[in-house]
């Protein structure tokens, strides 16, 4: 669509302000602009854009700044690459043992099927439902 927009003369504010009244005017506030390429030069290919403090686009250098972490669950890692690595506190991998300081495993109704405690293994419901233990089944083992 052309839009019979006049030139704007160098150093000539006065054009630069026709010119925007003519788009404005020829446009309307209710118009869509689509553009065929935008290309951002001081953006950095690849990453996340955020505004600054002045709203001037910048690209997002550590993702960290936006991704934290929980504390004993999920540690946020800068990569230095513009990308982050997620990971667990302990390797959670199937041949791995998992340490915990505590275990309670619960339905999905949150009723306790059976939890440990002081090196005991106890099942909900025996006993009147408060749980009996059944003796010393976890094998504790550490390095010297």
């Amino acid at each position: 669509m052309k839009l019979g927009i006049p030139n704007i003369v160098p150093d000539d504010w006065n054009s630069v302000r026709i010119a925007i009244q003519k788009i404005a005017s020829q446009l309307g506030t209710d118009r869509n602009v689509t553009f065929g390429d935008l290309a951002l030069t001081n953006l950095t290919a690849s990453r996340l854009a955020q505004t600054d403090t002045n709203k001037a686009l910048s690209s997002v250098s550590d993702l960290t700044s936006w991704i934290a972490g929980t504390a004993n669950q999920v540690n946020v890692a800068d990569d230095g690459d513009g990308t982050t690595t997620l990971s667990l506190p302990q390797d959670v991998d199937t041949q791995t043992d998992f340490i915990a300081g505590s275990l309670t495993v619960k339905d999905e109704s949150e009723n306790v099927i059976f939890y440990v405690d002081n090196d005991e293994l106890y099942f909900a419901g025996l006993d009147g439902g408060v749980g009996s233990p059944i003796g010393l089944l976890l094998t504790l083992t550490y390095a010297a």
